[in-house]
């Protein structure tokens, strides 16, 4: 009886410490929502990008965006593509919060294409005002009257805006492949940039080029995801096999443990008696084997950056790298394609061609959309308890734990010549 009691009182404590833990954890059964989607990190990083666009609004010179084509510096083309919102802007921000603190030879790495994805770019706010030019090296729209036509033609179609979306996607990637630099990244225009994204990625590229398991590992490299909702890494039902042989080779060792224990120790001979054994491997073992898995499979924490394999479950398409050999080969892909998202056909091509997908952890994007640009009907949906569209459950948890001194300093180190080259 004694044994009992004190377990259980151990059982109590730990789930009173981990339900406390994970409140902020969407894999765990102790997730609360209004924690969980708190806006802290968020909050100030706004502030940071909006103060970056309002400031470049009244500049007049060359000091953000470097227009006379790629800096021979440059290693990245970053395109933007943008629509136009109801009720909703957060293209500028998400701009801002790309160029916000870089260090100027970062900037000259970057080559910054914002694509005005409109028929007719005026009916997209942010084209008509100074901000854009001066922050963008390169603003582009449909140029072409037959293009111009068509995707006229789709924006006015209930259905066109999948066609329309995936013609965009393709579209701008064309344009950042031409610049011929080697990387190039398709980012929405909705998401927050961390203080500190660039470096963040570009070393994220280099370790997974110099990655030891698998040589020349950047030749199988679909994507780097610089982000990636948390929500989905959780405990899969795809998996329950492993978890039940880890499970069931986890109560082989304990209670291998045990009976080792009352063998080698004779004094403990009575405390480990057969029923007190039975007890624990019946009883104990698999209510700690539930307060595992009730705790979720991760835990959201801020951490050291680095770089992980994610080849499923890797939600969503807000902010994905490319070699320009693989955006080379998957242009074609999109255009046999014809329709669709181009995240979930990507997804597809790197099955089909069994290329790796990677993800720098924690993300370096928050997705901040509230009015998703798909016009998807049940995008209003909302859970009866939650309270949340389908476009605010996409978020990055792990991003709002960051610190804003922290990443200021790690950003200011890596921006000293030692550690350019470490992200070069």
């Amino acid at each position: 009886m004694g044994f009992l009691f004190a377990f259980w009182i151990c059982l109590v404590s730990a789930t009173i410490t981990v339900w406390h833990r994970s409140t902020d954890n969407p894999t765990s059964w102790y997730f609360n929502p209004s924690i969980g989607y708190q806006s802290q990190y968020s909050n100030t990083r706004r502030q940071q990008a909006d103060a970056f666009i309002r400031k470049a609004q009244f500049f007049i010179g060359d000091k953000y965006a470097l227009r006379d084509g790629a800096s021979p510096q440059a290693s990245i083309c970053i395109g933007v593509p943008t629509v136009a919102r109801n009720g909703a802007r957060y293209f500028r921000t998400t701009i801002g919060s790309l160029l916000e603190g870089l260090h100027p030879l970062e900037r000259r790495r970057i080559f910054l294409i914002s694509f005005i994805a409109h028929s007719d770019p005026t009916d997209h706010p942010a084209y008509s005002e100074n901000w854009l030019a001066e922050v963008s090296d390169r603003v582009l729209t449909y140029s072409d009257n037959e293009t111009m036509a068509r995707m006229a033609e789709l924006e006015g179609e209930s259905e066109g805006y999948r066609q329309k979306a995936l013609f965009d996607y393709r579209y701008l990637m064309q344009a950042c492949v031409d610049t011929g630099l080697p990387y190039i990244g398709i980012i929405e225009d909705d998401v927050l940039a961390l203080d500190g994204w660039f470096h963040r990625t570009m070393i994220a590229l280099n370790k997974i080029a110099d990655h030891s398991d698998l040589p020349n590992e950047s030749k199988y490299l679909a994507y780097l995801r610089l982000f990636h909702t948390e929500a989905y890494l959780g405990w899969n039902v795809e998996e329950w096999q492993s978890y039940f042989v880890g499970s069931t080779f986890s109560l082989i060792i304990f209670l291998t443990i045990l009976v080792t224990l009352r063998h080698s120790f004779p004094v403990l001979s009575p405390y480990l008696g057969n029923d007190i054994i039975g007890i624990s491997c019946v009883v104990c073992f698999p209510l700690c084997v539930l307060l595992y898995f009730s705790s979720g499979r991760i835990s959201i924490q801020p951490s050291k950056s680095t770089v992980q394999r994610m080849d499923n479950y890797g939600c969503c398409g807000q902010g994905l790298v490319y070699s320009r050999m693989r955006a080379q080969e998957i242009i074609p892909y999109y255009e046999q394609q014809k329709i669709g998202f181009a995240d979930m056909i990507t997804e597809q091509y790197a099955i089909e061609h069994r290329l790796s997908r990677w993800a720098v952890v924690p993300s370096v994007l928050q997705h901040m959309g509230h009015t998703s640009s798909k016009k998807v009907e049940d995008e209003v949906r909302v859970k009866d308890t939650e309270k949340k569209t389908i476009a605010e459950e996409i978020r990055s948890f792990s991003f709002e734990k960051h610190t804003p001194e922290v990443l200021r300093k790690e950003h200011d180190t890596a921006s000293t010549p030692l550690g350019f080259l470490k992200a070069g």
